[in-house]
């Protein structure tokens, strides 16, 4: 086996040390030893592209809004605090908010409980469509269901456009084969993690609005998430997940897919209009604190539960709150009982009942 002469530096020199230089929620800059590597708007290799990311979650972890995060192979070693350039939570024009929100189809648990594609009843780019999850050697099958209806600028318009798309879907697939129940949640069939993701547009993507949407959104949504919502995380639905989008707005993807009762899919589109609507007078950050971090990421709903308190005691005291009290009401009801979702159960009944 060969040695080195006692000289360890040498036996790391091939480890990258690079500066990752993080504005907002983007990586600017990356260098090392004072030379350039990559900048913002060049392409970008796979290890580019990794360190980018690591840092950018770093920083946005520390609950800073920009910052140099020195990397040691994919490892940080070290950051520094800087004052970011944007941070902003004010409109930037006239707000709308969409959703995708996932669902799967499958044959009852007494009939094997298996899977049924989505792409049976719906097309890819419909209202209620089917989206691909990889299945065996990394082919892709369009087995989940998507709800993607109208935008709207406010979340009474925006839940009847979700209610009638899925009632629409419900009837349709019901007509085929009234067996097939729908599920959802976060991940109601092993491997298949599900999602309900919030669009908006006139919203500046900062750190700023990820944090709100975390803190005043995730963070109550937790305490009624079912056993196995937890189990898409971390790979899935970390805090400040997101994605620019084509539309010109981005889409929050933090949220498992709320559409298992009518009271927490109305509750949820109400809690994201409200605190949109209220960015600057919103300034606790519970979960830049990593015990809430690591508890939310966990499904921890002891240590959560009085934070989620405080935050929803701040939350009623906005006018916004107050107009969507009759949709909050139940949600906080399902909290404050620390009742959960569960993610083996049928949706559509409950659906139906309010057709």
């Amino acid at each position: 086996m060969h040695h080195h002469n006692g000289n360890r530096p040498s036996a790391l020199r091939w480890i990258r040390q690079w500066d990752v230089t993080v504005d907002g929620v983007d990586a600017v800059r990356i260098t090392a030893s004072g030379q350039s590597i990559w900048e913002h708007g060049q392409p970008m290799c796979t290890s580019v592209r990794q360190a980018c990311a690591i840092a950018a979650q770093a920083t946005y972890a520390r609950g800073w809004d920009a910052g140099i995060v020195h990397l040691f192979g994919s490892a940080v070693s070290a950051m520094t605090h800087h004052v970011g350039s944007s941070t902003s939570v004010v409109p930037v024009g006239n707000v709308l908010f969409g959703i995708d929100a996932e669902f799967l189809l499958r044959r009852p648990v007494q009939a094997g409980g298996r899977v049924v594609p989505a792409c049976a009843f719906f097309a890819p780019d419909a209202v209620v469509g089917c989206d691909g999850v990889r299945v065996h050697k990394g082919r892709t099958l369009m087995a989940i269901g998507e709800v993607r209806p109208a935008p709207a600028p406010d979340a009474h318009t925006l839940y009847a456009h979700v209610r009638n798309a899925l009632l629409w879907g419900m009837r349709r697939v019901q007509a085929i084969d009234a067996h097939i129940e729908w599920v959802c949640g976060g991940m109601p069939v092993p491997g298949i993690p599900l999602g309900g993701h919030i669009h908006m547009s006139g919203v500046p993507l900062t750190p700023t609005v990820l944090r709100l949407l975390d803190n005043y959104v995730a963070l109550p949504l937790a305490m009624v998430e079912g056993t196995t919502t937890r189990q898409r995380r971390p790979r899935f639905g970390m805090l400040g997940a997101f994605r620019r989008q084509p539309h010109g707005g981005f889409e929050y993807r933090t949220l498992p897919s709320w559409l298992c009762t009518p009271d927490t899919a109305a509750g949820v589109l109400a809690l994201v209009h409200t605190v949109i609507a209220h960015g600057p007078e919103l300034h606790a950050f519970p979960l830049n604190d990593e015990v809430y971090r690591h508890a939310y990421v966990v499904g921890d709903k002891r240590t959560l539960w009085p934070v989620v308190v405080r935050v929803w005691r701040v939350l009623s005291a906005l006018p916004t709150f107050s107009a969507y009290g009759d949709v909050l009401a139940p949600l906080w009801h399902m909290i404050r009982r620390h009742v959960s979702w569960d993610e083996q159960q049928d949706i559509r009944p409950a659906w139906l009942a309010r057709a």
